[in-house]
């Protein structure tokens, strides 16, 4: 039987180191990162730095959102980190999604999403 309120209830759950964590988020201010990407967007322009693969960046959405959020929130760091949870929170219930929808019992889907959506398996991107 799936219980609807468990998977959603696990993905939310996946948001506890960020609001766990919060005072530290509010104080970072730097990924190396970052300044490669905002260099080579200002060299190459644009859309060909959209289309260029960057470490496990692949999916041009992901650099849209990320490039349109260094304009909208004025190049906030926590603001990015925000997003970056956000998005990671909305990735995990669109998973969940399609495995309830695959008919996988509650508690296969809720070791699943905790398994992708807690930072012991992508403590480097989300931290």
């Amino acid at each position: 039987m799936i219980r609807p309120a468990l998977p959603p209830f696990a993905c939310l759950l996946c948001l506890a180191p960020f609001l766990l964590c919060y005072r530290d988020f509010t104080r970072l201010w730097f990924f190396g990162d970052d300044w490669v990407q905002l260099s080579e967007m200002d060299r190459v322009g644009f859309f060909p730095w959209l289309l260029r693969p960057f470490a496990e960046n692949l999916v041009p959405l992901f650099k849209v959102i990320w490039a349109g959020a260094i304009h909208v929130f004025d190049g906030s760091y926590f603001a990015l980190i925000a997003l970056l949870w956000t998005v990671h929170l909305v990735k995990l219930l669109l998973f969940a999604k399609v495995l309830t929808r695959l008919q996988f019992p509650s508690l296969a889907v809720v070791c699943a999403v905790l398994s992708a959506g807690l930072p012991w398996t992508n403590i480097e991107s989300l931290a």
